[in-house]
């Protein structure tokens, strides 16, 4: 009787073993090779007016609304790229001195930012970008703003749409002005640092 206990207790003990190998070799086999892959994060999402605080890439999700006297996106940062999505950021028409779609604080030291993609309109200053050198604004709309349609201190105005502005484009020291269509604005190009260059512009 003891013989036949300890066979069958023997018997038993290597089944539970087995049985521990197979599920081992299943759980390991179940798990990817490495650790697991990461995903870039993408751009900020924007949805309301508001401030932008720190560099990196952010983009618009919705047409912007602004209200009078509020500039609309504020950018205290440095290396700031706003991608405007295909959307309009949207101003009341107002004459309020400060009134802007999109701007940034002088004399802070803020510099290369880009603004691109999408329409701003109906504001005092459109995009005024002034304060921060070495900065762009590409493929945009800028239409029916009172004082200024784009201002820059230095940088790189390109393949915009400047229609029915006080002055079309703004340039504090130096810009470089390419494939702009202007039409109907006060003064097409305000050059007041004495070396805009203007490529291609109609």
């Amino acid at each position: 009787m003891a013989a036949e206990y300890r066979r069958r207790r023997t018997a038993s003990l290597a089944l539970l073993a087995l049985g521990t190998v197979l599920c081992i070799g299943v759980d390991a086999a179940a798990q990817p090779p490495g650790p697991p892959p990461t995903v870039a994060p993408g751009p900020t999402r924007i949805r309301a007016c508001g401030e932008i605080t720190e560099p990196g890439s952010y983009i618009l999700v919705n047409n912007l609304f602004a209200q009078s006297p509020e500039t609309c996106i504020t950018i205290a940062a440095r290396y700031v790229t706003l991608d405007l999505g295909g959307f309009a950021i949207i101003g009341i028409g107002d004459r309020v001195p400060g009134f802007s779609g999109i701007w940034v604080q002088p004399l802070l030291g803020f510099e290369g930012l880009t603004v691109r993609n999408g329409s701003v309109h109906n504001f005092y200053d459109g995009v005024s970008l002034e304060g921060a050198a070495g900065s762009s604004v590409e493929n945009v709309r800028v239409v029916f703003n009172l004082n200024n349609g784009i201002s820059l201190h230095t940088g790189l105005a390109r393949n915009n749409i400047i229609w029915a502005n006080g002055v079309g484009v703004r340039c504090i020291a130096s810009l470089v002005i390419q494939n702009v269509f202007s039409f109907g604005n006060g003064v097409n190009v305000q050059n007041v640092g004495g070396c805009t260059t203007i490529e291609n512009a109609l």
